[in-house]
């Protein structure tokens, strides 16, 4: 499947995306996830325009991808996003909390907006490639939530550009 244009919406309980052949790659260009489905998505696929989650996403497998020769985006939306491994390869964007349960890998620009909190599955969540994450504008005390900060997530190999105003890190291991 590969959609060159256009939204694909899903919009009722009974939607699971699969990929049954070994060769082919799915492909949407503007997913709007509507409705929690039936059962957890496990497949592979690309995003190529904006991903919109009002119901919820929660991947138990496979690589949703946001490839370099598009601007793909996580849209600002209510549902509850959760990928089991999300690589950036170009230029993205985010403007909404996610979390992702093994590998967040950057291999381009990502630019979550601020406010963005990513989160890990815990001791088994890496970030990995060699692109880099901008962190913008962060006016947080210790103790309270980060913005744009990735929480549980253990390793980083990126660069991680800070930039705004009222910066601060705290007295804790930036792995």
């Amino acid at each position: 499947l590969y959609c060159a244009s256009g939204t694909t919406k899903l919009n009722t309980a009974n939607w699971v995306i699969t990929n049954n052949a070994t060769a082919s790659t799915l492909a949407f260009y503007d997913l709007t996830i509507a409705t929690t489905p039936s059962a957890s998505p496990t497949a592979s696929f690309y995003i190529r325009g904006a991903l919109t989650a009002t119901g919820n996403f929660v991947a138990t497998g496979g690589t949703v991808t946001l490839p370099s020769s598009y601007t793909p985006s996580i849209a600002s939306s209510a549902g509850t996003l959760t990928f089991y491994s999300l690589e950036v390869l170009g230029t993205a964007t985010s403007a909404r909390s996610f979390s992702v349960t093994t590998t967040l890998t950057v291999n381009g620009s990502f630019n979550p907006t601020a406010g963005t909190v990513i989160t890990g599955g815990g001791a088994s969540s890496t970030v990995t490639g060699t692109g880099t994450i901008y962190v913008s504008t962060n006016s947080v005390a210790i103790g309270t939530q980060y913005t744009n900060f990735l929480g549980g997530i253990t390793t980083s190999t990126n660069t991680i550009e800070y930039s705004g105003t009222n910066q601060i890190l705290t007295n804790q291991v930036y792995k």
